[in-house]
Order: C-alpha cells, then structure tokens, then sequence
C-alpha cells in the first residue's frame, strides 16, 4: 500500500464521516432508529476499509463476507441494507478461474457478492415462506415481459454461432445480476415502511459519496482507481476523463456517467423526503446533491435530472403554478449567471448549447446513423456479432473499441427490434403503475403523493439516461431497485387518519403542525 493509497483513503474518511456525522440528524427525524444508523454508516467504512488494505480481489472478497454476515445479525432490513451499501465501492470485476479447457468460469465483482450474500439468501426465504403471496397485476405482468426479455437473450445467443460458453457466462451473468435482484426486490418489499427505507438508504449512500465526488472535481484526483492496483485486478481499463480543464469525478461509481446517475435519482428522491425533518437541513441537503451531480461533469444525468424534476413539479398540487414561479426565478437568476466569471464555463458545459467536446455530439449522432443501418439489416431477431459489421468501422478508436454510448441502439442491435420492445415495455409499464397509483393517493396521503412523484421522476430520468450510455455495471442494479420500489408503490394503500373534533379557540393553545412536501 502506498502513501497515495493511503491518502485517498484518509480523504475518503474524512469526507463520508463527516456526512454521516451530518445526515444523522436528518435521517434520525425520519424514524430511523440510531442503532441502525450508524450501524449502517461503520459497515459503510468497514468495507471501504477492507477494498483498501485488501491485496487481492479475493481476499477483499472474503473480508466482505464476514462484514456483511455481522451487519445481517444486527440489520433485518435486507434490502435496504443492500440499497445502501451496493455503490459504496466500484464494482471492478476479477475473472473466477475455470478448469481445463475454460479459461475462466465467470467474472466476479462486488455487486454479485453482495447479491449472492445479501438478495440469494432472501430470495430462498420468501420462496419458501410466501409461496402464496399475492401479487398485483403489474407485478406479474412486468414479470412477464423481464422473464420474455431474459429467454429472447438467451435464445439469439445460443444460435449466434459463438462459443458455448459466452452463452453460459450470459446465463450465470443475468441469473446473478437481474433474476437475484429483481425476485428479491419485488418480493421483499410489501410495505410502505420498506418503500421509504429503500429510498433513504440509497440517498444516504450516495450523500455520503457527494463531498468525495465534489473533492476529485475540485483537486483533479480520482481517489478509487487505486484500488484496480492493489486489488490485483489486472484486466480492468480506467480511462481519466476530462471536460474541458476540469476532471470528470467518478467516484465509487467507477464512471462519470454513473456517478452522474446516482446523484440524479437521488436528487429526485431526496426531493420528497422532507416530512418531518428540519426544512433548513432538508434544503441543505439538496444542495449537497446537486453539487455532487455536477461534479462528475456528465450531461445525460443533468438532462434526465431536468426533465425529472420537471415532471416531479408538473404533477404536483399547483403545478403549472409551481413551474411559473420556478421559470421566472430562474429568469431573473440567469443573468447574473451569465455576467458572473464562471458563466461562460457553465455554459459551455451545458448540453446541446455547449462547445466542449462537441465532437461527442457528433459521434453520437454517427452512430445512431450507422446503428440504423445496420439495424435494417437484421430487424427482428438483430444480431450479437453486430460490432464486426462494416457500417462501424469508421467509428472504431485507436486500439479498435467502438463505445456504443446507447442503451437502446445497443439492444436493438443485439436482440432486434422484439427485445427493444421487451426491454422498453418495462420501463412503460412501470411508469403507468407509478402513475397510475399516484393518481389514486395524491389527495388521500401526502406521504405517497411524495412518494409517487419521485419514483415517477426518477423512473423517466433513468429512461432518458440509458440513451446516453452503454449497460454499464452498476447501472442495471439501480434500474431494478427503482423498479421494485415503483411496482411496491403501486400496490400501497393511503392512511387515512380520522380527523378529531375541532376544540374551541384557546389564545394558550399552539397551532397545529404543519406537513410539509416538495
């Protein structure tokens, strides 16, 4: 372990304890009890800790079993466990070595630890104990169409022509990254008091991460990328990005454009969460966020971040009023912006009006040229060998990489058009259950009219993100949380409070308190 090493560590305390230290009042005002706080916050550490003392993938590995099997003794609440700890560490992936012939059986990284330790286990329990659970129409519907998209998949690429054990790897990879979490979620979740835990932890998680992600804005230094040395973990690319003179952040999300979506979820969650807090703290808050999703410089999240909060605003009570207000601050706000020193950066940096790296404007609109054409090709069913196609090689980079920076173009490409239906219609249908619950709570419980707008935010930002970047690690995690939390939401029921008699005026009496929500 060297000084740096050492250094970023020291850094990466500071800044995530200080927040704990911070965010405990806030979090304890919601009803989280302080056991599991801070419970929560030293496993948080414990397992930062152990990446970086760590000299091998696989001992990090086993450390991180014995701390996560100590936090389930004192933890119950699994999933938001999971939700809270799964981005506190890059999830940078070791091969597992295979026998014979098999170079290697599968590679291994932090998340499917934490599935096979943390969701696996759960999965088993509700199997057995609710076997006769009953579940919405959503859910078994959205089940439907995961369960259509997982077999297509599978099916195409078992007929591909390639080698058998790309498509077994395949299978163990969506068994362990989609199939473990999307059962545990959607079947583990059943209350209201899961759906705010859920939410909570995972913006405490990335909270936490903020000042750190600010931090390597700020000084130019990537503080996790040291761990792909002293992990051992030797077949792993990281690529320092900048925008213009300033370093992209990463933080523990391993890329900028991940990091750029949990600050983005987060602002639409956190949004919400001001029933019983301090309104100073709760606006605080916020702001932290929204520094932490400027810091990784990444335009896909800000845009799906607008458009988010624009719907959040849109469909609440005085929407239109609300944006009126909003448009005419901002209206008088920008000015002063734009005569300020830092104007001209910021607007550079803003999409489709910006001028830094314009050219990724251009390749991105190249590729959805290319992507179409070659879509035409194989419409139905596409193709898994779609890279190799001659429509891309004027895309290619110096060492012969095509970054197909599109979620969408890439399943298109892959499964045709009958997976990018499968794989969108997921998305739909969880943005009408959303809604559709939404629409039914929204006068009867303030609580869940918070609730449902931001999971239907945060649900309609993801769907603009995944056009701006390929299925990277992490991504399909946060994807399937948000979705459980959407189709849990879908089946909760208003508490409806029944309303004392009003007592006589008394000039000594208090008012009464007064519920407060964005």
């Amino acid at each position: 372990m060297t000084l740096v090493h050492l250094k970023a560590l020291f850094v990466i305390f500071v800044l995530a304890g200080g927040m704990f230290l911070l965010c405990s009042r806030f979090y304890i005002q919601r009803g989280m009890s302080p056991q599991t706080y801070w419970t929560r916050a030293a496993g948080w550490l414990g397992i930062t800790f152990a990446a970086f003392i760590s000299s091998s993938f696989w001992i990090f590995a086993f450390l991180l079993f014995l701390i996560l099997f100590l936090l389930k003794l004192r933890d119950k609440q699994t999933i938001a466990l999971y939700a809270f700890l799964a981005f506190c560490i890059p999830p940078y992936s070791a091969p597992l070595p295979g026998l014979g012939a098999i170079n290697y059986l599968l590679d291994l990284n932090y998340l499917r630890v934490l599935n096979l330790v943390l969701l696996l286990p759960l999965c088993v329990s509700v199997l057995i104990n609710n076997r006769n659970q009953r579940l919405t129409g959503w859910i078994r519907l959205v089940d439907l169409w995961v369960l259509g998209y997982i077999v297509l998949r599978i099916t195409l690429l078992s007929t591909s022509g390639l080698p058998l054990t790309v498509t077994v790897r395949e299978g163990i990879g969506m068994f362990l990254d989609v199939i473990i979490p999307y059962y545990a979620v959607t079947r583990g979740l059943t209350s209201r008091n899961d759906v705010r835990e859920v939410m909570g932890a995972l913006v405490l998680g990335w909270m936490v991460v903020a000042p750190i992600v600010v931090f390597e804005n700020l000084k130019g230094w990537l503080l996790y990328p040291d761990l792909i040395l002293t992990l051992d973990l030797k077949t792993f690319r990281h690529v320092h990005l900048t925008r213009g003179d300033s370093l992209r952040a990463a933080g523990p999300g391993g890329h900028p454009l991940v990091m750029g979506l949990f600050m983005m979820v987060a602002l639409c969650f956190i949004v919400s969460m001001g029933l019983r807090a301090s309104k100073a703290l709760h606006a605080f808050l916020i702001m932290v966020v929204c520094a932490g999703l400027w810091a990784p410089l990444s335009r896909g999240p800000w845009l799906g971040a607008a458009v988010g909060l624009f719907a959040y605003l849109l469909i609440s009570r005085d929407g239109v009023a609300r944006l009126a207000k909003l448009s005419g601050l901002g209206l008088l706000v920008l000015p002063l912006v734009l005569i300020s020193p830092l104007g001209p950066k910021i607007v550079d940096h803003l999409p489709f009006i910006g001028t830094l790296d314009a050219e990724t404007v251009v390749f991105r609109q190249e590729l959805l040229k290319a992507s179409i054409e070659v879509i035409r090709q194989n419409p139905w069913l596409g193709t898994f060998t779609y890279e190799t196609n001659h429509a891309f090689t004027h895309l290619m980079q110096g060492d012969g990489f095509i970054d197909f920076v599109n979620t969408y173009v890439i399943i298109a490409l892959s499964t045709g058009l009958f997976g990018l239906v499968l794989y969108v219609g997921v998305f739909l249908l969880v943005l009408f259950a959303t809604f559709q619950a939404w629409a039914r709570n929204r006068k009867r419980d303030v609580e869940l009219d918070g609730m449902g707008r931001s999971i239907f935010a945060a649900s309609i930002g993801m769907m603009i993100f995944v056009a701006t970047c390929s299925p990277i690690v992490g991504v399909i995690t946060l994807k399937i949380l948000v979705a459980g939390l959407a189709l849990t939401y879908s089946r909760l029921k208003p508490v409806t409070a029944k309303v004392p008699a009003r007592p006589s005026p008394s000039p000594r009496m208090a008012p009464p308190p007064q519920w407060r929500h964005a």
